[in-house]
């Protein structure tokens, strides 16, 4: 049973991750639009062994971002940069006894930390990703990608997946989204992740963005695993 979940959960996420790539592109020309919205899909994974040294640097108000355009271009230029190799990474893994396990990767360039990256699992039917986008030390994009699965008989499985988008200016947040939409293994009636709505929020939640941002940069030096991430 365990294995029959693990493989249409897979293929599910295979075909989610797929839509994201398609969209991606197509938002950045189409304005406002639902698909519109940077983080459509993921950076892909980037190696983990590298060692290159990293420093922070203070913000230089010439590029620092002021609008909606300037985080969906910062954005732009960030993901391009990792498509490209361009940006190494260090990294962690951690198993707080089988309750949450996960890993955590600092992506870094000559201008210090630009993308924190937080994958893990809770309890076997729920598995997150967290990503940090950083400019000049301070956030400026925080995507969320939160998935719950359950059975719904017959052997079938549904996921139940939330979105939450965060666009920030001088550490505030200026518009918040979420999205949710669900995926059911036998493909049935499924919706496609871009058409689902992307609602607008009231940004409540963002105390606890950065509660969990400041934790993980904590651990940023890091050099081997460890047990649970401890506040």
């Amino acid at each position: 049973m365990t294995f029959y979940r693990n493989q249409t959960s897979t293929d599910c996420n295979i075909m989610r991750k797929l839509c994201f790539t398609l969209t991606l592109f197509i938002g950045f020309s189409c304005g406002e639009s639902t698909s519109s919205d940077p983080a459509e899909k993921y950076a892909p994974e980037r190696g983990t062994g590298t060692t290159a040294e990293v420093s922070m640097i203070s913000a230089d108000s010439s590029h620092s971002l002021k609008n909606m355009e300037d985080i969906k271009r910062e954005y732009a230029n960030l993901t391009s940069a990792l498509q490209s190799n361009n940006i190494d990474s260090v990294s962690f893994s951690y198993n707080c006894y089988d309750e949450k396990k996960g890993k955590v990767i600092y992506f870094s360039d000559g201008d210090g930390l630009r993308l924190l990256r937080h994958t893990y699992n809770e309890y076997s039917h729920f598995s997150g990703t967290d990503e940090y986008f950083v400019k000049d030390d301070s956030l400026f994009f925080v995507f969320y990608d939160h998935v719950s699965w359950s059975f719904t008989g017959e052997g079938e499985t549904k996921d139940n997946v939330t979105e939450n988008r965060f666009y920030i200016i001088d550490g505030k947040p200026i518009k918040c989204l979420e999205k949710k939409f669900t995926i059911r293994s036998s493909s049935s009636g499924n919706m496609q992740p871009q058409a689902a709505e992307n609602k607008e929020t009231d940004c409540s939640s963002f105390d606890d963005v950065t509660d969990k941002f400041g934790l993980l940069l904590k651990y940023r030096n890091r050099e081997s695993d460890l047990t649970c991430l401890e506040k």
